[in-house]
């Protein structure tokens, strides 16, 4: 199923006005799973704690990294510096003497080493993320239990596309359930999108 940050039953407890059928379940299922993941692309965050690997760019200055998954787990970072492009043949920096790793802001802080410059010229492998879970259903319910403002803004954005199923763009797909945007054209509200912010879980992109 993958990343889905509320459930079908929560959608529609949140759904007050009326009830909404059964039928619609597959529907409303599909519907979390594409917001959920435009929820994570808002924050540049990733919420299911697992195993990462990013690249990044060096310049002049550059020596701080700001990890998409945070917090993240120290003992796990691996930090490579290329050599001509190739990041086999390059550094393994040394945890403590080459870089730090602040946790629970996810950042790694190239503290005594001349990194070599480049696009893309840092790898860093981690361990990281907001909940962790041994399944799809573990994860949502981590959500759910300990960040239930982002189960809430999901449902917010699914009963709005729900609702405007019979009027969406041709972008949108059709099927005996009403029509639906899977991956969905339609922004975030700004109701959802001040309840983001107002987590301050959004992460920096940087180079």
């Amino acid at each position: 199923m993958g990343l889905a940050l509320t459930t079908v039953d929560s959608v529609k407890t949140f759904h007050v006005s009326s009830v909404i059928d059964n039928t619609f379940d597959t529907l409303l299922t599909n519907l979390i799973a594409a917001v959920s993941q435009q929820i994570e692309n808002y924050l540049n965050t990733k919420i299911k704690r697992d195993t990462y690997t990013e690249e990044f760019g060096v310049l002049e200055e550059t020596n701080k990294f700001w990890l998409k998954a945070a917090p993240v787990t120290t003992s796990s970072v691996i930090v490579k510096n290329h050599y001509q492009g190739n990041f086999d043949e390059g550094a393994t920096l040394t945890l403590y003497s080459d870089y730090s790793v602040m946790a629970n802001l996810g950042i790694v802080h190239v503290t005594d080493y001349a990194l070599e410059r480049g696009f893309p010229a840092v790898q860093i492998q981690y361990e990281g993320g907001l909940v962790s879970g041994a399944t799809d259903a573990d994860v949502t319910s981590a959500v759910m239990s300990e960040y239930p403002v982002l189960a809430r803004a999901c449902e917010m954005q699914v009963l709005h596309i729900f609702n405007k199923r019979q009027n969406l763009g041709a972008s949108s797909s059709t099927g005996r359930q009403g029509n639906v945007n899977f991956e969905p054209g339609i922004k975030l509200l700004d109701g959802v999108i001040e309840i983001l912010d107002d987590t301050e879980l959004k992460r920096v992109k940087v180079l």
